[in-house]
């Protein structure tokens, strides 16, 4: 742990040795034998780059590829746990994150900053083998695409997407049934075993209760504390699991996991950019594995239109229209609460009618001037009393005076305020959708 080791072939040592002996690079070519790295029959190296949709089957299928294909070599974060774990590096916290891109914490620098994962791509390519690069959101983005496919730029390499969407294989499907079967074995396994564990402490603690009673009784009756002799319990043989699935788990495709592909606020950010490959991506071939292109753009379209019902939005903008109505309507409510606190003070209740007065005063000499008449006359009583149960709300011409000075809303509590702001920001979001 926490060690760099250096390799080297020979032909000679780097340090003069004790002894002498061929090194590899030294060695007779009788004495050797040459692998093939996996060339294939055109010469090239293929380096495949799956598209699939999150929780829809691409490791799934990643897997039974790599099964089924052993020369191919993958390139991944999930493939980079598995090395860690295989050298003894153990992390604090159980990933939480996503199967295309884990939690990496091992408390080591070069792990949890990416350092290794993007030099194991750069030494990727100068490699000859054939690698699998499995990067599930990175794959369905034409910019990320378009970057991992010129890291792979030598003529050596054949790059080729890989294309999984829609309803898969025959062959897949009975997989799946099988990793589910074998899924609910183990969960009936882990509940068994709980079990069998919680049990044997129980017995335990009253066998312990039994003996300190029985050593105890000894003790008043003066007898001679004699060896408990401990049996060995009998095992009774474990029940066989049989699973059956259901019609509902029989009918389904996929298989869910409890850690998703990508996490949830990954694709949220990224969706509506998901596309399918194409040749002038720099790709050599686009495969598709399960249906073809056209199904491929619908099931893709659908997708898309279906996470747009439940994925949040962060980086959603207003318009200019609800922008300049909702600072409007910010301003309004601050003079409406103003106001409230105006006439609720017995000092500035009459500094706030006469204030209303003047206003009346002016707008009925201004309707005069353009040769219109006013309902209500210019200048009112200040004193006359208006009675608001009876007033008609929604006949009224201003919400801050009923008649008599006193403003609509002068009752008005936290709660009321709070409606009020919640029903108009309603009515602005209803109309800059229209309008956006």
């Amino acid at each position: 742990r926490n060690v760099s080791v250096q390799v080297s072939f020979g032909p000679n040592p780097l340090v003069p040795l004790p002894f002498s002996c061929r090194m590899v690079n030294g060695a007779a070519q009788a004495d050797v034998e040459t692998l093939a790295g996996g060339e294939q029959k055109d010469g090239k190296y293929d380096v495949l780059f799956p598209v699939g949709l999150p929780d829809e089957g691409p490791f799934e299928w990643l897997d039974g590829f790599l099964a089924k294909n052993p020369q191919y070599v993958e390139l991944s974060d999930r493939k980079l746990l598995e090395w860690c774990a295989r050298s003894g590096l153990t992390r604090s916290k159980t990933p939480t994150n996503s199967v295309d891109k884990p939690d990496m914490k091992f408390s080591v620098p070069g792990m949890d900053d990416a350092v290794i994962r993007r030099l194991l791509t750069h030494l990727a390519t100068t490699a000859n083998r054939n690698f699998v690069v499995p990067e599930l959101k990175g794959n369905l983005l034409a910019a990320a695409r378009q970057s991992m496919v010129k890291k792979f730029g030598m003529p050596k390499f054949k790059k080729v997407a890989v294309v999984v969407f829609g309803e898969p294989t025959a062959e897949f499907k009975t997989r799946t049934q099988e990793l589910m079967v074998k899924d609910k074995k183990e969960q009936i396994e882990s509940e068994r075993k709980s079990k069998k564990v919680a049990a044997e402490r129980l017995k335990l603690i009253e066998e312990r209760k039994k003996k300190a009673t029985e050593m105890l009784r000894r003790k008043r009756e003066g007898e001679a504390a004699e060896e408990a002799k401990e049996e060995e319990p009998a095992k009774e043989p474990e029940e066989e699991i049989v699973v059956e699935l259901t019609d509902e788990e029989k009918a389904l495709w996929y298989r869910k996991s409890k850690t998703p592909d990508v996490h949830d606020s990954s694709i949220a950010k990224a969706y509506s950019e998901f596309s399918l490959p194409s040749v002038g991506e720099g790709f050599d071939e686009v495969r598709y594995e399960w249906q073809p292109e056209a199904v491929a753009a619908t099931v893709l379209k659908e997708w898309q239109f279906a996470k747009k019902l439940t994925q949040r939005v962060d980086d959603l903008k207003p318009g200019e229209w609800f922008t300049t109505a909702s600072a409007a309507w910010a301003k309004q409510l601050q003079e409406w609460r103003k106001t409230q606190a105006e006439w609720k003070d017995p000092k500035k209740r009459a500094a706030l009618k006469e204030k209303q007065a003047e206003a009346k005063k002016k707008a009925a000499e201004e309707a005069k001037e353009k040769g219109l008449e006013l309902e209500a006359e210019a200048e009112t009583d200040a004193a006359m009393e208006v009675d608001p149960d009876t007033i008609d709300v929604m006949g009224l011409l201003d919400v801050a005076d009923i008649g008599s000075g006193e403003p609509l809303f002068s009752n008005f509590g936290y709660e009321d305020w709070a409606l009020v702001a919640l029903r108009y920001e309603l009515f602005l979001l209803v109309h800059s959708f229209k309008k956006d």
